[in-house]
């Protein structure tokens, strides 16, 4: 009988790639199991689940034409794996399948790892995992796989930070080169899986979260100033003071929240806030990238309207923000084409007759020093 495997370290970071795989469908036999176990629960109580989401009144935004549950309305167009070349592809093909195994094992270790403890994943990093084969420059392609694996796995994905849109704030480098671990929820089901696992300190601060968005998402160029935003929050629950911090080591504790000075750093670090200081001195937040690939502003307008007990999301707000954010676009492609087609400045009439002038004087002292240089070469030949 053969031995059983055992869940060691040595096991899990062994180099057999064989043995990798095994592992990993085991894992998802016993999460697609599990899966099912709690849907067949589910299916008993649907009185209470009916009950709790009657309570609740929150949902997720779905598309009323194609029926998805989408986040953001500005998205990556490509995935990371259907961006590849060809030519990437040709240099990965070089290379033994177990090398590349190893590689994509490897990648989708480091992503979760990091991803799980909401640690951004920093673009210029990737290729310090590749080893020896960064030289091959196929990290792009590994990532793509590796972006493969954990949407068919694990149910998540791999997404960069997105591009500036409808708000006046710039990405700093650090964003910019920046890639996000995010889980991709399919459906309200779908959550109603994730949901037990989530703790009830991290569901208190996923809500107090999404009021901040709610209350950013609302404000001109949505970008808020920290007065504001405490006075927003102090009229939901007077607990919360209606003045911020009044230094960066001011601790405010709240009654199940804990303190809030705390919960404002973790989300600038993770990248759900930004938060940068005016030409006045005040603090202004703005929504981070993590916040519009994670959460997304269709689903922050989604809870805003369930909060205000309105029956469905006002169309005409959604096609507002999806619009500006398309104007963007198209501003952006308009000003690379006049900077294409613009023709090179052309110099200016006393610019080229100073140019013209130096250049004469540069002749005649020219000409002058050869000459003296003949006359010297005479004079000793004379001698």
């Amino acid at each position: 009988m053969p031995k059983r495997k055992t869940r060691g370290s040595q096991a899990l970071v062994s180099d057999d790639v064989s043995d990798e795989e095994e592992i990993i469908e085991s894992a998802m036999e016993r999460k697609l199991k599990k899966s099912q176990q709690m849907l067949e629960d589910d299916d008993d109580d649907d009185d209470e689940v009916v009950h709790e989401s009657k309570r609740r009144k929150f949902k997720l935004y779905q598309d009323s034409f194609t029926k998805e549950y989408i986040s953001d309305p500005v998205r990556s167009a490509k995935a990371i794996f259907e961006d590849v070349t060809k030519s990437e592809e040709d240099k990965a093909a070089k290379l033994a399948p177990e090398e590349i195994k190893k590689l994509i094992t490897k990648m989708t270790r480091y992503l979760l790892l990091h991803g799980s403890k909401k640690i951004p994943i920093d673009r210029k990093k990737l290729g310090d995992i590749m080893g020896e084969y960064k030289k091959s420059k196929i990290t792009k392609f590994v990532l793509g796989e590796a972006q493969r694996l954990l949407r068919s796995i694990w149910g998540y994905d791999i997404v960069p930070a997105p591009p500036k849109r409808n708000q006046k704030v710039e990405w700093s480098a650090k964003w910019r080169d920046s890639f996000f671990l995010v889980r991709r929820q399919q459906s309200p089901a779908h959550v109603a899986l994730l949901a037990p696992h989530v703790s009830d300190d991290e569901k208190r601060e996923r809500a107090f979260l999404m009021c901040i968005f709610a209350c950013i998402i609302s404000a001109h160029d949505h970008k808020l100033r920290d007065r504001d935003l405490f006075k927003y929050l102090n009229h939901l629950d007077p607990n919360i003071p209606r003045d911020p911090p009044s230094g960066p080591k001011k601790e405010i504790h709240v009654t199940n929240l804990g303190n809030l000075s705390d919960l404002f750093d973790r989300a600038i670090n993770y990248g759900y806030l930004l938060k940068e200081v005016d030409t006045h001195n005040d603090t202004i937040y703005a929504l981070g990238p993590r916040a519009m690939v994670d959460v997304g502003r269709n689903q922050i307008l989604q809870f805003q309207a369930d909060a205000l007990g309105h029956e469905s999301l006002d169309n005409a707000i959604l096609k507002e923000m999806q619009d500006n954010a398309k104007i963007d676009d198209s501003d952006d492609e308009d000003s690379q084409e006049e900077e294409e087609q613009q023709p090179p400045p052309k110099k200016s009439k006393d610019a080229t007759e100073k140019k013209g002038a130096k250049q004469s004087e540069k002749a005649a002292a020219k000409a002058q020093a050869v000459t003296s240089t003949k006359k010297k070469k005479t004079s000793s030949s004379k001698k």
